[in-house]
């Protein structure tokens, strides 16, 4: 699997790299009731309206997949890793294969449900938790738990 990360410099994966493990919040949050983990995405995406509907959604009909805002987000191969991290930072993250540590949960899901327009999000959330694809997706892993970071892959 792989992940798109940010550089060395940026607080919250510097120390990933320093240890070589990223651990999903949601996972921490699993492992020490009442913690409330958060990641940078989380941080920054609760507040957004389109964040909260499909957590909406996810909270009304599929209770039993993980929370976008708690997990991780990996990528089954290269090319999907690539092209998230062209699509959503311009190229400017780190791309680097791990290995799974330890794994409660997994979702694969097509990212492209997100690109809808607003007065399609409530059904295009649905879609997304149902693990359903477009016609040209581009797969996310939600992954709740721990991964090793093995190899940053250059000139990715």
């Amino acid at each position: 699997m792989y992940i798109v990360a940010g550089n060395p410099n940026e607080e919250y994966f510097a120390s990933a790299v320093k240890t070589g493990v990223l651990v999903a919040p949601d996972f921490i949050n699993c492992l020490s009731p009442g913690a409330q983990a958060l990641s940078p995405y989380a941080i920054a995406h609760k507040d957004k309206e389109k964040e909260q509907v499909f957590e909406s959604v996810r909270l009304q009909n599929y209770k039993d997949k993980p929370r976008r805002l708690g997990s991780l987000f990996l990528f089954n191969n290269l090319s999907s890793a690539k092209l998230a991290n062209d699509k959503w930072w311009d190229g400017t993250k780190n791309l680097y294969y791990v290995d799974v540590q330890h794994k409660l949960f997994e979702l694969v899901c097509d990212s492209k449900w997100l690109d809808f327009p607003r007065q399609e999000w409530i059904s295009s959330a649905h879609e997304y938790f149902k693990g359903n694809m477009t016609k040209s997706p581009l797969t996310e892993v939600l992954f709740i738990g721990s991964v090793t970071l093995e190899a940053e892959i250059p000139d990715a």
